[in-house]
């Protein structure tokens, strides 16, 4: 016995997101109302443990010349000298 729903339909498309649908949604929307639902799920908000970092426990715990915190947004700007990989071949294109 088949059943069908009535507007149900089966499709192959790909995934967008929820995210992105939620923006192309509000962006494409002529609808006050639909923008504002959007909007409603639009809020910015601060993770009260990674502070934003996005960042799991243990990358958090790590320590650059014993500080944390306060130069975890700046770590790419420590100068770590010549790259090499395993062969030795230097990364930099020197």
């Amino acid at each position: 016995m088949k059943m069908s729903l009535v507007g149900v339909r089966d499709i192959e498309i790909p995934f967008e997101g929820v995210v992105n649908n939620i923006h192309r949604r509000f962006r494409e929307t002529n609808s006050d109302f639909t923008r504002n639902q959007m909007r409603s799920y639009m809020n910015e908000l601060t993770c009260a443990t990674c502070h934003g970092y996005r960042l799991n426990d243990q990358a958090l715990s790590v320590r650059v010349g014993g500080e944390g915190d306060a130069y975890r947004g700046s770590v790419r700007s420590i100068d770590c000298g010549p790259l090499k990989s395993r062969g030795s071949a230097d990364l930099n294109g020197q």
